[in-house]
């Protein structure tokens, strides 16, 4: 095991009951290899749940594993099944005997899951190349008994629906939401911890249009909380900056790079890490097929945290975003 996973997994896992592993991409370390890591660890099922999956070192992985007699199962996004770089994904899981279920593309199949054994692995990064490369992003591995419960749950439904039955996810758990049949819950629970935040808001997003929370965030400005702000610049409304951000006290910074993009959905409130494949946006919180997990872990959020910071400041002397 490398140096760097070893830390990130005894880091999640002092002071909590059930370990939380945070792992944010940076030049450094890739999130290839760690994901490809857990995929070889496999000992009884890999549930995949996928927008974009075209990284061969996953496809090979999969394959391996269904052919060492792990249960895998992958359900991808049908928008992308025509995409040229899709023929050698298809192929080689058809191959392979993987069975594959299609879902999409309206809305949007936009989740980036992987159910291993007893443990999730959710968060930003598509298992493509720039996903797992160069991309700013991040995956939580999480083993909590009823959060994994939560997403076997979720998995099962999307199946379903795949062969065309109306089924709803029943929440079994108050971590974890599913878009868009919880898109009531996360959008009260996200209402709620914005608007009893004391002390910080830290947000990296690759697009946060939406008005509401902009107007949460801004009153929380008012009352004295810190409210930082990260963003994928090509994905910035300014109109929206013009109305709730700059005259409001937020700081507001444009993420800078010479590789790859701002992909996070990540916020930090005060304690507590929300995160998964949701942006902030009509689609993400209403429509879109989305996952997204609430963490309260010192440690993981402390590492959060971390990460955030260093990329809001090392983009700290880019351009304004208006």
């Amino acid at each position: 095991m490398r140096k760097s996973t070893l830390f990130f997994i005894l880091l999640g896992s002092v002071g909590c009951m059930h370990a939380v592993v945070w792992h944010a991409q940076t030049r450094q370390n890739k999130l290839e290899p760690y994901v490809v890591e857990y995929l070889e660890r496999a000992q009884q099922r890999i549930w995949v749940m996928q927008y974009r999956l075209t990284s061969a070192p996953c496809v090979h992985a999969l394959v391996r594993a269904q052919r060492r007699g792990i249960d895998v199962r992958i359900i991808l996004d049908r928008g992308m099944c025509k995409s040229p770089a899709y023929h050698f994904v298809t192929r080689a899981l058809r191959e392979g005997g993987v069975h594959v279920w299609w879902l999409g593309p309206i809305p949007l199949f936009h989740h980036k899951v992987a159910i291993i054994d007893n443990q999730v692995i959710t968060g930003s990064a598509n298992w493509t190349r720039p996903g797992l490369q160069t991309n700013a992003e991040g995956v939580l591995v999480i083993d909590d008994p009823s959060i994994v419960q939560g997403y076997v749950s979720h998995f099962t439904t999307l199946v379903r629906r795949a062969t065309g039955m109306k089924e709803y996810t029943l929440r079994n758990n108050a971590a974890v939401f599913f878009i868009p049949d919880h898109k009531k819950d996360v959008r009260q629970a996200l209402t709620d911890a914005l608007g009893q935040a004391k002390k910080q808001i830290c947000i990296a997003m690759y697009a946060c249009t939406a008005s509401w929370s902009w107007q949460l965030l801004a009153a929380a400005a008012a009352r004295g909380v810190l409210v930082q702000v990260l963003l994928e610049p090509t994905q910035v409304d300014s109109t929206v900056l013009r109305r709730y951000a700059y005259k409001n006290g937020i700081e507001v910074h444009r993420y800078s790079s010479p590789a790859g993009i701002l992909h996070h959905k990540l916020a930090i409130i005060d304690d507590e890490l929300w995160y998964g494949s949701m942006n902030w946006t009509r689609a993400g919180m209403r429509h879109n097929q989305e996952n997204v997990v609430r963490i309260a872990d010192i440690s993981t959020v402390a590492a959060a945290t971390q990460a955030f910071t260093a990329l809001f400041t090392e983009s700290a002397g880019s351009q304004p975003l208006v």
